[in-house]
């Protein structure tokens, strides 16, 4: 083949030390690189799925808990509104924790308000004066519903309450006639939060249909009140599955966050559960880094071996050049003293019998 001395030109050019060396190196820096970035690659879809994974076990757990929470209250609600409606308002609280079917007092304030809003009986000792101006007793006058107050400071302690109600209605003709409440502090809802499940920077809340915050929880930081875009949470809630949780960032606190949001069965309220984002990845960072360190620290040692290779393979070639060069200079010295005298570095009859040699055979041809 005609292209054969071309290419064997090349190859031979290619063994060279100069040209070898540097490019096995850069084929195996090429590949320690291409397989650190590709297993930090799956180290963090790795990380972003149990992200998911567990901001959803979470939620649904907490929605449980929640739910629960809110039927046992809306129970209790119900059980007095009953006995109040059947045998009337007079001694029924005392009458209903004697045989056990009030909450503990502990953590919960069962009372009833006249149809004035005047507060008619009480399992606390303190107790509001009137209600008359509260936006959940006039709704009550308006709908027999299931009502969850806006958050506000008790009486006493000053920590944020939330009011629970029913109306109570005149079983003669359905008039409204009070309304039986069932008082709680905000932060029994966010008790639950456990950090080492949640972190330092995980998120507990609950949100009422008009975006209100009840209660919401971040580490030891408890909060209610806050407003939110309704309509963008719910819109949330109604398109996550599966592993399309992606961290965004808290308007209130500015921490992104993995959120899965619930839209909670019977209540109108929407339940938020959230997962740092920096906590999440903190351990797939972390041996990012030490991918990386690993990564430069086998490249410097590849190029470092690689430039004592070379700088070895150089000296032997110039060691071998040297040779090369003193095997010449002594076979031109050898052919020189064997045509010369060496007193009188003249030419001897050696090389005057090498000229005559050629003369003659030159004329000869000639």
């Amino acid at each position: 083949m005609p292209t054969t001395p071309v290419v064997m030109h090349w190859l031979h050019h290619a063994v060279e030390p100069h040209i070898l060396f540097p490019a096995i190196t850069i084929l195996v820096l090429t590949l320690i690189w291409g397989a650190t970035f590709n297993r930090i690659r799956a180290d963090r879809v790795t990380a972003e799925h149990n992200a998911t994974v567990s901001v959803q076990l979470l939620a649904e757990t907490y929605e449980a808990q929640v739910v629960r929470a809110l039927r046992e209250i809306d129970l209790t609600l119900s059980t007095v509104k009953y006995a109040a409606e059947v045998r009337g308002m007079e001694n029924l609280l005392p009458t209903l924790k004697t045989m056990g079917l009030l909450p503990p007092e502990l953590v919960f304030t069962v009372s009833i308000a006249d149809s004035k809003g005047n507060i008619l009986s009480s399992t606390s000792a303190s107790k509001l004066p009137s209600v008359a101006d509260e936006s959940y007793f006039q709704s009550q006058t308006r709908n027999d519903t299931f009502s969850i107050s806006r958050p506000s400071a008790g009486l006493d302690s000053g920590a944020t309450q939330l009011q629970f109600s029913r109306r109570l209605s005149d079983t003669a003709d359905g008039r409204f006639s009070g309304i039986v409440m069932l008082s709680v502090d905000a932060a029994y809802f966010v008790s639950s939060y456990d950090s080492s499940l949640l972190g330092d920077h995980g998120l507990l809340s609950i949100v009422a249909t008009d975006g209100v915050i009840l209660v919401r929880r971040s580490g030891d930081k408890l909060s209610a009140g806050d407003k939110l875009d309704y309509t963008a949470l719910a819109a949330q809630a109604d398109v996550q599955a599966g592993d399309n949780i992606k961290p965004s960032v808290d308007d209130l606190d500015g921490e992104s966050r993995y959120r899965d949001v619930h839209a909670l069965y019977g209540f109108p309220l929407l339940l938020i559960v959230g997962l740092a984002e920096d906590e999440q990845l903190a351990a797939t960072r972390s041996g990012m880094s030490s991918s990386i360190r690993s990564a430069t620290a086998a490249s410097l040692l590849l190029m470092v071996i690689a430039t004592v290779l070379g700088y070895m393979s150089r000296q032997l070639a110039l060691n071998r050049r040297k040779i090369a060069e003193v095997q010449l200079a002594q076979a031109e010295h050898s052919r020189y003293m064997a045509y010369h005298d060496p007193l009188t570095a003249l030419p001897n009859r050696s090389l005057f019998s090498k000229l005559l040699a050629q003369g003659i055979q030159m004329a000869h041809r000639n």
